[in-house]
């Protein structure tokens, strides 16, 4: 807390506030001036011309009147006849007289008369000789071209601002010559300048606007030869200097506003915040210079503060529940610590980690040498250790040092203790660590124990198999011109023994034969359990004679017999063996080799040892990786060849056998005697047999629908894995129904094999499927245990004389006998013959005189593609049999 300066902060946060006031308030000035000040300067300019218009409009009207009174004299007739006839002197003693001329408010009047001759001048306030000259060219030129419109025009000279006016006289008739002359000469009132606010100023001052004044010019009509009639005034900017003076007390009021309202602000936070911060601050540092006398702070409200407070209040209620949780918890845990000086290098050991690290128990607490700590208690594998780590730790003075250390030590008893350290410098000693130990022994116990069971066996105290894999690989990542082997050994029955007489009995057999075999190889060698009976043997170093005398006696082990409870077991063993020279292959990939080859020897009945075939595992491999490519076959990959059944009478086809085909995408065409046996093992052969199915069946169905009655019968292959489904019939005719197909013309071939299985079974599906009109082939009749029971029992309708039959018809008498009484026993049943494998005329001929109805072969056709099946078929019903299509070859 001594850290902290509230006082600061207060400072801080109060010109804060007064500068924040401030500069907002000065924003706010600077936009009024911005706005303001524009305005006035328009108002000022507004006004000036405003007085200028006035002023001007004033002289003019001024200026007018004089020229209504000179054009009243202009037409009088009395002034007419005057001029005309000059000895009519009593007019002008009436009407020319000083007061008149005063009366109409001229300065001046002069009259002349038609030749030009000055008949009346007279002035009232000033000598006008100024005008004298002007006057007679005037009057002269205005003479010489008469004209009855009046001018009135301006001239400021002497200081004044005179208005001249020159109205011709004539009578009131038009038609009249003019007689004369009147020259009106008046003096403008510029005494009205003072009172719209203009003063009359130099010709040489500037006309420049100023922040006090702006100098104008009024002008008014002149008269050539005279100066003309303009003023230069000044007229003051009140409104400018009013407008700006007023912003400038707005700005001055509005930044004391913001001054005091920030000092207002500071007292207010001063009162609200910063106050109940010092009592924080007062009630934390007492705290802690007297954490035993006083562990909370005061009440602050119920506001924010208030409750930062209270969480303080609850922060150290939890610390000090920790600190007594942390004392149960040393004492429960055997916590202790100690001390190290690294400057003097000793140790302060406490009570708590003498009773901890087992050390002598009259010791309670002891300052000793940190080398006499550890000669006398750290385990001699850690002293160097621990010695290097505080040699760290001093030159490391300036860093901090967070981190465990772990080390040992021998108490009193001579036991060994496992102690975890935490360690860390002790706060404000930069030189003295502080450490707290804690016993670990029974955990490092465990995990030893734990790694041990990892990698052994548990039952056979044998390396598993991740340690047996372990060292394999540091063997075969070795140099050696030695071959490393590797020997997988099951043995054979194991698991009908452990069944038949129990686990305890298994186990007892599994630790005398790993006995057995541990002591049937050179020492040294690691002998592994791999899975439940089956071992692994890794040998390095030895010749091929060796590895077979190990093989067979390993061989010989297994067969030996063992005696258990009270009895003999004699088992057999499966011994598969590969080899490799170091980095010649991976450890699983030997492995994987041993054991294919122990496969081999169990599929050979056991007890035999098997050497790794390259070859055998290469079609293996072939084997799973067909299986899997299969899975992924169906159906895109498989197509249907239609091999032709013909009338062996006429040449005509009769049907077709639905024969599958895979198109492999890299291997290309696969036979269906690899492909049909992976299918059936796998149980594809249900999904693979419903596709064929339908295919077959939609192909049917076009035809019949194209030939009717006529349409030949499609024969299509079931498996007897396919008789295992328990709805196989529910399937065919669900397929008949999708495809139209009708079911007269299906002939579904069976094996005798499907038939001996579950008789009963079959031939209820049988007879279901004969109901609805489909017809059965036996196939392949007579080269198996043919029942003749089975002709009888089950609804078959055609017999097919298998291939090997028909291939010896003229070579082997006995064979050809045996077909013509297989053709007579259809026929006796009332069943028809078909005869597969027909290659030459001389068998086909020989089977038409048996009385055989139907034959297919290369004789007449291979297995053909759909649109070659069809073509055939054409050519057959609509053409001459003997020109039906070669495609024999293909």
């Amino acid at each position: 807390m001594d850290s902290m300066r509230p006082q600061s902060l207060r400072t801080r946060i109060q010109w804060t506030v007064i500068g924040a006031s401030l500069g907002l308030l000065a924003l706010v000035s600077a936009d009024i001036a911005s706005i303001a000040l524009p305005r006035f300067r328009d108002l000022d300019r507004i006004f000036v011309e405003r007085d200028q218009a006035h002023l001007t409009r004033l002289m003019n009207q001024q200026m007018n009147s004089q020229a209504r009174v000179c054009r009243d004299w202009g037409l009088w007739e009395s002034m007419d006849g005057w001029l005309r006839n000059p000895v009519q002197s009593q007019f002008w003693k009436e009407n020319l007289q000083p007061s008149n001329i005063n009366g109409v408010g001229w300065s001046r009047a002069v009259l002349f008369d038609s030749t030009g001759a000055k008949r009346f001048d007279r002035s009232h306030t000033i000598r006008t000789t100024f005008l004298d000259r002007w006057l007679d060219s005037l009057a002269l030129a205005s003479l010489a071209h008469p004209d009855t419109t009046a001018r009135i025009g301006a001239t400021f000279t002497g200081g004044k601002l005179w208005s001249v006016c020159v109205q011709p006289v004539r009578a009131t008739d038009s038609s009249r010559s003019v007689s004369g002359l009147l020259v009106a000469i008046e003096s403008l009132d510029i005494g009205m300048v003072s009172e719209v606010g203009f003063t009359i100023v130099s010709e040489g001052q500037s006309r420049e606007i100023t922040k006090d004044s702006m100098v104008i010019d009024v002008q008014l009509p002149g008269w050539p030869g005279l100066s003309p009639g303009r003023l230069q005034l000044r007229h003051g900017r009140d409104v400018w200097k009013e407008g700006a003076w007023t912003i400038l007390l707005v700005t001055v009021g509005v930044l004391l506003f913001g001054f005091a309202f920030g000092l207002v602000i500071s007292r207010v936070l001063d009162r609200v915040v910063f106050r109940r911060l010092d009592f924080l601050q007062e009630d934390l540092g007492f705290i802690k210079d007297h954490p035993a006398e006083r562990s909370r702070v005061r009440d602050l409200g119920l506001d924010d503060l208030g409750r930062v407070a209270s969480e303080i209040n609850a922060s150290l209620d939890a610390l000090e529940e920790s600190k007594r949780h942390l004392a149960d918890a040393q004492r429960i845990a055997r916590l202790g610590f100690w001390e190290l000086e690294l400057e003097s290098m000793s140790a302060k050991l406490s009570a708590e980690h003498v009773e901890t690290a087992g050390l002598d128990p009259e010791i309670r607490e002891i300052e000793v040498p940190f080398e006499e700590y550890l000669g006398r208690w750290v385990h001699p594998e850690d002293r160097d250790r621990l010695r290097a780590w505080a040699v760290f730790a001093s030159s490391k003075l300036a860093e901090n040092l967070d981190r465990d250390l772990e080390y040992r030590t021998i108490g009193s008893d001579g036991g060994v203790r496992h102690l975890s350290a935490a360690c860390r410098r002790k706060s404000g000693e930069g030189s003295v660590l502080f450490l707290v130990a804690q016993n670990v022994t029974e955990r490092r116990l465990m995990e030893e124990e734990l790694l041990r069971g990892s990698l052994y066996d548990p039952l056979t105290g044998l390396p598993n198999r991740s340690l047996v894999m372990d060292r394999l690989e540091k063997a075969m990542a070795g140099t050696g011109s030695e071959a490393v082997s590797f020997i997988a050994l099951d043995f054979d029955r194991f698991h009908t023994i452990n069944a038949s007489m129990g686990c305890d009995v298994g186990d007892g057999m599994l630790l005398g034969l790993a006995v057995r075999l541990v002591g049937a190889v050179p020492p040294g060698t690691t002998v592994g359990r791999f899975a439940h009976s089956e071992f692994g043997i890794v040998l390095e170093g030895l010749h091929q004679d060796a590895i077979e005398r190990i093989a067979e006696t390993l061989r010989a082990v297994a067969r030996t017999p063992l005696p258990l409870g009270g009895r003999e077991l004699v088992l057999t063993g499966s011994v598969g063996v590969a080899s490799d020279l170091p980095g010649g292959c991976k450890a699983e990939a030997l492995v994987s080799r041993a054991e294919s080859a122990a496969l081999q020897a169990s599929a050979r009945g056991g007890d035999a040892v098997v050497y790794f075939d390259a070859e055998r595992s290469r079609q293996a491999k072939e084997r799973v990786d067909l299986e899997i490519d299969l899975a992924r076959a169906i159906p895109g990959q498989l197509e249907l060849h239609y091999q032709p059944i013909v009338n062996l009478t006429d040449g005509r086809v009769a049907g077709f056998e639905a024969l599958v085909r895979w198109r492999h995408p890299s291997r290309g065409m696969i036979s269906p005697l690899q492909f049909i046996p992976i299918a059936e093992r796998t149980g594809l052969i249900q999904e693979l047999g419903l596709w064929v199915m339908g295919e077959a069946l939609m192909r049917l169905s076009g035809w019949q629908k194209s030939f009717g009655h006529r349409s030949p019968f499609m024969s299509i292959n079931l498996s007897v894995k396919q008789f295992h489904q328990v709805d196989l019939a529910e399937q065919i005719e669900r397929k008949l129904r999708e495809t139209g197909a009708q079911a007269y013309g299906i002939k579904l071939e069976i094996t005798e094999s499907a038939l001996s299985e579950d008789p009963e079974r079959v031939a209820n599906i049988l007879e279901r499927l004969v109901a609805q009109g489909v017809r059965f082939s036996l196939d392949d009749f007579g080269t198996g245990y043919s029942s003749l029971g089975y002709l009888s029992r089950f609804p078959v309708q055609t017999l097919k004389v298998d291939k090997s039959f028909v291939d010896e018809l003229g070579r082997d008498e006995r064979k050809s006998r045996i077909t013509s009484a297989i053709v007579t026993l259809a026929h006796s049943l009332r069943m028809d013959v078909v005869a597969e494998g027909i290659e030459t005329t001389l068998q086909r001929d020989r089977l038409r005189g048996l009385g055989c109805e139907y034959g297919q072969g290369y004789l007449f056709a291979k297995p053909l593609p759909f649109a070659q099946a069809e073509d055939y078929l054409y050519a057959s019903m609509f053409g001459n049999p003997s020109s039906t299509p070669d495609v024999s070859s293909g």
